[in-house]
């Protein structure tokens, strides 16, 4: 008889517990039996499921187990989903709304060329080129400041077997030096030649017979000559027997 009450007992509790379990909307309290919007599947609409195939799926309206594909992907050919990346003729391509791998198109400033303005290209006769704004592939030409003489102005060029510069004007002329004596194409301190010798020119221009003077005499020194500075520093004699 003892044995008898406990068992009751022990089944009175599991019952209590079962019942508590159950969420109180799919409980029909008169006959506490839990009641599904599909009996057929002891589910709930929107509840997961799965299908006959064994493929993951939602509970619909009808109380079939789908879900879209019965799939978790967009592509269950591919197993991957819209806009992945995929590979195809070993080249990096992306999954399209048709579930195909197609190469990632690449947008081009000129399609016709399959480059951007300013990528290197070879022209019909070529020719290395690089492409222009028409999307033309021109001869890779360089911007001067002269292109008569493909120079820049300021730099050295050629005229009557002389060195010259060009000009602003993108003319070529002989490079121009400033003297402070232009009559002797020297300047004040420089060496030169008198009639009797050596010379050099002082501050009037004219050629100064040496005759073991010194122009600097204070200094000891020729203008042009090494000196040292009052700080210590290696300088030259300029034309005012300064060494600087």
């Amino acid at each position: 008889m003892k044995n008898i009450k406990i068992g009751f007992i022990l089944s009175a509790v599991v019952t209590i517990g079962f019942l508590a379990s159950c969420n109180k909307d799919n409980v029909d309290e008169t006959n506490n039996i839990v009641e599904y919007d599909c009996s057929n599947l002891q589910q709930n609409v929107g509840d997961s499921c799965v299908s006959a195939l064994g493929m993951l799926g939602v509970v619909d309206q009808n109380c079939e187990c789908t879900g879209g594909n019965g799939s978790p992907w967009d592509c269950p050919n591919l197993q991957q989903n819209i806009g992945d990346s995929c590979f195809v003729q070993n080249q990096p391509g992306v999954v399209t709304d048709n579930c195909d791998c197609d190469l990632d198109p690449i947008v081009y400033d000129c399609p016709n060329l399959q480059l951007n303005i300013g990528d290197a290209c070879t022209t019909i006769l070529g020719v290395m080129g690089v492409v222009d704004s028409n999307c033309d592939c021109q001869e890779n030409a360089l911007i001067y400041d002269c292109p008569n003489l493909m120079q820049n102005v300021g730099d050295s060029c050629w005229v009557q077997n002389q060195n010259g510069v060009v000009t602003d004007n993108c003319d070529c002329e002989l490079d121009v030096v400033t003297y402070d004596c232009p009559n002797l194409m020297a300047n004040i301190g420089d060496n030169c030649q008198t009639m009797f010798g050596s010379g050099i020119v002082n501050q009037n221009c004219d050629c100064e017979e040496l005759n073991n003077t010194l122009y600097c005499p204070n200094l000891q020194l020729n203008v042009g000559d090494s000196c040292v500075t009052s700080i210590g520093d290696w300088g030259v004699v300029n034309s005012n027997c300064n060494c600087q």
